[in-house]
């Protein structure tokens, strides 16, 4: 990690499995609604805006911007009764934590593209590439088993600690990029090429972030899934205009 610069703009990256909706194949469900996890996203939420970000960043594309503004200004009018298009982390945490930290709106830096992971591993398995169809089931089953036992005996801290783990963002990346490119036909880079267009929406979520009236004194909580954020702590370290904080802190409850 860099040496703090103050011409550099903090930068807190919150990695969380899919809490509402979500497309992805393999996600962990877990029912939030209980007293006693409602109380746990409470004081995480607490602890988070401790960080006091001036801005915050959230997996929704620039496109729907103009809906996030009025759906969070809803929000902050009525919190305990409002619902939301934005469900999972975004109201859950991102919404609660801009509402305490007095923020009046939320910076939507997500960037869709579509890819078919799906197709990568048909053609895995019409070539026996074993190699590659063993490793991404233990990856998947890894995450998932333990993700599952933490919820199981642990709290919702617990398991944005797992989350954000150095080996567990490494995983992510092999997962959802580098692991595909050992799938390729004779004549052709499906998995090399599905790779790259997950390297490119990726990139294109750190692009929007710096496409944001950012200055050095200001502090950005980037709340994302786990890969994206993956693929973000990498870049903004090495990118010269940011100062990665540490989360593990503010997990600490």
């Amino acid at each position: 990690m860099r040496k703090m610069d103050n011409n550099q703009t903090s930068v807190l990256l919150l990695s969380t499995f899919h809490m509402g909706r979500s497309s992805d194949q393999h996600q962990l469900q877990l029912d939030l609604s209980s007293p006693e996890r409602q109380d746990e996203i409470r004081r995480i939420n607490k602890s988070l805006a401790t960080f006091q970000p001036t801005h915050i960043c959230v997996e929704v594309s620039p496109h729907y911007q103009a809906t996030l503004d009025l759906d969070f200004q809803d929000y902050c009018r009525a919190p305990a009764t409002h619902r939301s298009d934005f469900d999972g982390e975004i109201l859950l945490l991102a919404y609660e934590i801009a509402r305490q930290c007095g923020l009046t709106k939320l910076q939507g830096i997500n960037a869709p593209l579509a890819y078919d992971y799906a197709a990568i591993q048909q053609l895995a398995a019409e070539q026996h590439n074993e190699i590659f169809l063993s490793t991404f089931q233990n990856l998947i089953s890894e995450l998932l088993n333990t993700s599952r036992g933490i919820a199981r005996e642990g709290t919702l801290a617990d398991l944005l600690h797992y989350y954000n783990s150095p080996e567990i963002l490494d995983h992510l990346i092999n997962l959802n990029a580098d692991l595909l490119a050992g799938v390729n036909s004779p004549e052709a880079y499906e998995g090399a090429d599905t790779a790259a267009i997950y390297y490119q929406r990726n990139l294109r979520i750190f692009a929007n972030l710096q496409r944001l009236p950012l200055q050095p004194h200001d502090r950005v909580l980037i709340i994302m899934g786990g890969s994206h954020i993956a693929f973000l702590q990498q870049f903004i370290s090495r990118s010269g205009r940011f100062q990665l904080a540490d989360i593990f802190p503010y997990l600490d409850l």
